[in-house]
């Protein structure tokens, strides 16, 4: 792994996508992200290695929900470091049966996102 963190973000919505950005922007861990608006666009150029870590919505306006997405995902790579992230607790104990290693409550908090590139790294 390289000294800067490659990030997929995969949040559909527009508010709470520019704060999460925001966090990465002054993380004191160097990172670059790539966003998608759902897990069908980042399934589309996925490919194992890529990424150091992928932060998923779990709602979003599509056809795939985030967590169908990560299953998807696991098939091509088990190991990638997977962040949830959502407004709701009701998907916690299936994150953590496709690895997740964190499960982060919206809204975003600046020691949720720094813990969670931590653990990436």
């Amino acid at each position: 792994m390289s000294d800067v963190l490659k990030i997929a973000v995969c949040e559909d919505e527009t508010a709470q996508r520019n704060r999460l950005l925001a966090l990465l922007d002054e993380s004191s861990i160097k990172n670059i992200y790539s966003v998608f608006e759902n897990g069908e666009k980042l399934l589309n150029v996925f490919e194992q290695g890529k990424y150091d870590l992928i932060l998923m919505d779990i709602y979003m306006d599509s056809e795939l929900s985030g967590i169908e997405a990560v299953k998807l995902i696991r098939q091509k790579d088990e190991d990638i470091p997977v962040a949830f992230v959502t407004a709701s607790k009701d998907h916690a104990l299936e994150s953590y049966r496709l690895s997740a290693i964190k499960y982060i409550e919206k809204p975003y908090s600046k020691e949720n996102i720094e813990d969670t590139l931590r653990l990436a790294l």
